[in-house]
């Protein structure tokens, strides 16, 4: 260690460094690269200011319509994409040929993993087809890749289309944690099947999601710390307080009622005494309205909160409610009474992802 006790400023440091001594040299080098940590962090935040600078000047002295980003920004896209975490991704994802009809660089940085999250979406679909086309077997890794690319490429759409910068944020880092996910039920997946192909095309989208996540964080001030709370007033209601502020009063009510204060729209009921005797076989039912194909006249039909009312017993059967099954509630008779049991594991050639008992 030098036996420095005190810490001169950067000027003197480098004079006194002139004269000899290999702990002034020591300091020396340390403030240079501290100097050029600065000047690289300075240089950055300058060419985002040029870049949103310029693509407004531009946009405002012409045809808004006519104008691209890309084509305000010049070479910024470089220096913008030298402070993210991948600079060969955000680059290349930056410079295709679509992000020229996106309105910024995070929409487009979004827009072209929305297209990677697809493409690998129909590998993994091909791959686990072939393979149950060949046995009926459960649900291998590479199932739970081809859900969990459905999953996210809706997620990012949702990201595009956020109402604010922490609702953008929760959907993108969503989708990155299911490239994870993605990533391990793949290890139980033979290399012979196609293993390689989707791990690549996953680890490249979870490249393109996390540039997406740094150029919102730089272009649009985005976080991944929640706003905080509001703080409950005297005259609040304990109801109010309860619950966050996004849950609507309609749904407040439903968490707050009783199985008999209520009309569901649909029954479970081992014995019969219900519209149905397993839960798939009642979200199957309230949800085929809302899952018509688009452009159906029932398109968009019963797409309002349904509630499943599922009458005590123990229900052996593994629940899954998929990403277009949206709005749905189970309601049971208590705890103890309503019972899902499942029986997934390992043992039988189920990933953790694919063993749940209830999933969504």
């Amino acid at each position: 260690r030098c036996p420095c006790t005190y810490r001169p400023n950067a000027l003197l440091l480098a004079t006194m460094g002139m004269h000899g001594g290999t702990c002034w040299r020591r300091r020396t080098q340390e403030a240079v690269a501290v100097v050029l940590a600065l000047a690289t962090l300075g240089a950055v935040a300058a060419a985002v200011e040029q870049l949103q600078h310029e693509t407004t000047s531009k946009v405002a002295g012409g045809n808004a319509a006519d104008v691209s980003w890309t084509e305000a920004s010049g070479v910024n896209v470089t220096a913008i994409c030298s402070s993210t975490p991948y600079p060969g991704a955000c680059r290349m994802a930056l410079s295709s040929s679509a992000s020229r009809a996106a309105k910024d660089p995070f929409a487009a940085s979004v827009q072209f993993a929305m297209a990677r999250a697809a493409s690998a979406r129909v590998l993994a679909r091909n791959l686990s087809s072939s393979r149950r086309s060949r046995a009926v077997l459960p649900p291998s890794g590479m199932d739970d890749c081809a859900e969990l690319l459905d999953i996210s490429h809706g997620q990012l759409g949702d990201a595009l289309a956020a109402g604010s910068s922490h609702d953008a944020t929760t959907w993108l880092s969503a989708a990155l944690t299911n490239q994870g996910t993605c990533a391990d039920s793949l290890d139980a997946v033979p290399a012979s099947s196609g293993r390689e192909g989707v791990r690549q095309r996953v680890g490249a989208l979870a490249e393109f999601i996390g540039t997406a996540l740094a150029l919102h964080a730089i272009l649009k001030g985005g976080s991944a710390t929640p706003p905080p709370s509001a703080t409950p007033t005297q005259s609040s209601t304990p109801s109010n307080r309860a619950f966050p502020s996004w849950v609507s009063d309609h749904d407040r009510k439903l968490l707050e009622s009783a199985a008999g204060g209520m009309t569901p729209d649909a029954v479970v009921a081992l014995d019969g005494s219900g519209t149905h005797r397993r839960i798939g076989e009642a979200i199957a039912a309230v949800t085929a309205a809302a899952m018509a194909p688009v452009g159906s006249s029932k398109a968009g039909v019963g797409a309002a909160r349904k509630v499943i009312y599922v009458k005590a017993g123990r229900y052996e059967e593994t629940v899954r409610i998929s990403r277009r099954q949206r709005n749905v509630m189970l309601m049971g008779d208590g705890k103890g009474k309503t019972v899902i049991v499942g029986h997934r594991s390992a043992a039988d050639g189920y990933t953790t992802y694919a063993s749940a008992t209830v999933g969504t």
